[in-house]
């Protein structure tokens, strides 16, 4: 790009724009999004910031609020379906974004199926993204495959994943795909009341 129609594309474009703030320093983020599609506003940080050293993907993750309650759905905007590298890589991400908002991560990876109680392509990519987050950050509380019920409340966990340090305690959820992500948080937002404080990218 010459010199001139980046001068363009920075008048022109507010994302740009925004982004070259970060970029140069002059500001800590960029609020976008609103009037803007996802591709609009992640293409300019791909561009210009690009990821961090070790990330190989951009992923998106909700920070949804309930009063004192937040939690971190990911990813529910970007990755259409993500094999099991791309979801363990969203999982360790999504960690990181919980504890810039004092979110101390307890991640579920989702599923229709709990520690084998179903079968299909979809149970075993979830079951080995969790095996290969664990391997890579050991550190972290994460368990699946997990039915969002004993991810999320104690007595059904009690019964399907005893003993897990997750199951009924999880306050990052990742959804195995964009489909079950897009719909679950939309109807988390609309039936149960959780605010959606915003979708943050993670580069």
């Amino acid at each position: 790009m010459s010199e001139e129609d980046a001068r363009k594309v920075l008048v022109e474009d507010v994302n740009y724009f925004g982004v070259m703030l970060v970029y140069l320093g002059l500001v800590d983020g960029m609020v976008s999004g609103a009037i803007h599609s996802t591709a609009s506003t992640v293409r300019p940080a791909l561009q210009i910031i690009k990821t961090r050293p070790n990330v190989t993907r951009t992923s998106g993750a909700f920070l949804m609020v309930r009063g004192t309650e937040r939690y971190l759905f990911g990813d529910c905007a970007i990755n259409i379906n993500p094999d099991a590298e791309a979801l363990a890589e969203i999982a360790i991400n999504s960690a990181i974004t919980a504890k810039m908002f004092g979110i101390e991560p307890k991640i579920a990876m989702l599923s229709y199926s709990t520690k084998g109680s179903g079968f299909g392509e979809s149970v075993d990519k979830v079951v080995e993204a969790t095996k290969i987050a664990h391997d890579l950050r050991p550190d972290l509380e994460i368990d699946g495959e997990l039915q969002f019920d004993a991810a999320f409340v104690p007595e059904t966990a009690a019964l399907k994943a005893p003993g897990s340090t997750v199951a009924g305690q999880a306050n990052v959820f990742i959804f195995p795909g964009i489909e079950a992500g897009n719909i679950g948080y939309k109807m988390a937002e609309r039936l149960v009341d959780l605010r959606l404080l915003g979708l943050f990218y993670k580069v």
